[in-house]
């Protein structure tokens, strides 16, 4: 139904930027990728400068496997708001596909700059670390990483990737606890 109340809003003003993106919204969401961009891309015709736009298209882009143009996405969101956290979060993950790590770290350390306890951001840090040997103060980050992870009793954190830190049988069973009630009903109380 939304859909439809969003196709008419189309036909009866092209000009409206939140019809465009809402339907680009829908049909990610269903998985209709090609219609998702063109939505996206006509929304960003109407306001080029919009930051959520620039960052849905390259989702779907980074989705589709289009990498560099998903980068060039996201550093145009950037550009417009610099303070968009996960436009700076989805820019490493882009850049952590292309093989760019320390540019993928940069970008996990900007974001976290704007949002500190963000534990998916932290989280990727901690991998992106890991993964290049960079042990920089990462007994701060695996603590980081733990006190985020379980925080308000939900957290995005993976247990594959707590794994990873060395901890003790309760905080994992903490983490996967957390990381399950944000996932499943019959885990959270």
């Amino acid at each position: 139904e939304a859909r439809e109340w969003f196709e008419r809003a189309q036909r009866l003003n092209p000009a409206i930027y939140e019809a465009h993106h809402n339907l680009g919204l829908l049909f990610e969401r269903e998985g209709r990728y090609p219609e998702a961009m063109d939505c996206y891309r006509r929304a960003l015709e109407i306001a080029p400068s919009r930051a959520d736009a620039h960052t849905s298209l390259a989702g779907v882009l980074r989705e589709c496997g289009l990498i560099e143009e998903a980068v060039h996405h996201y550093r145009q969101a950037i550009a417009h708001d610099p303070r968009h956290a996960a436009a700076w979060y989805h820019l490493g993950e882009a850049c952590k596909l292309a093989g760019q790590f320390d540019e993928a770290t940069e970008c996990y350390d900007r974001a976290l700059t704007l949002e500190p306890r963000d534990s998916r951001t932290l989280g990727s840090l901690v991998h992106m670390r890991q993964n290049t040997c960079d042990w920089n103060r990462i007994e701060t980050l695996w603590e980081r990483v733990r006190r985020a992870a379980v925080a308000g009793g939900q957290a995005s954190l993976s247990p594959f990737s707590a794994l990873s830190m060395p901890t003790s049988a309760a905080a994992q069973l903490a983490l996967t606890t957390a990381w399950a009630a944000g996932r499943f009903s019959i885990y959270s109380a």
